[in-house]
């Protein structure tokens, strides 16, 4: 007697339609952003510096809106 065999496959339409061009679209932009991450730390000190910059300003910015005189 031969040995019977069924083979079937239901194709999901959350993960070909929606979770694939989903995670391929996401990995796109992380490759993009991964040229941001460089070895260099002259590059993460100029991050560090410019992080400083802006908290300083955001600091003085009521200051200096406060000096202006009032109409």
């Amino acid at each position: 007697m031969a040995a019977a065999s069924w083979h079937a496959r239901t194709i999901d339409r959350t993960v070909s339609g929606v979770y694939r061009p989903a995670m391929g679209g996401l990995s796109a932009v992380m490759l993009r952003l991964r040229d941001l991450q460089e070895p260099r730390v002259t590059t993460y000190l100029r991050y560090v510096v410019l992080a400083l910059l802006v908290v300083l300003g955001l600091l003085f910015l009521p200051i200096v809106v406060r000096a202006w005189p009032a109409p």
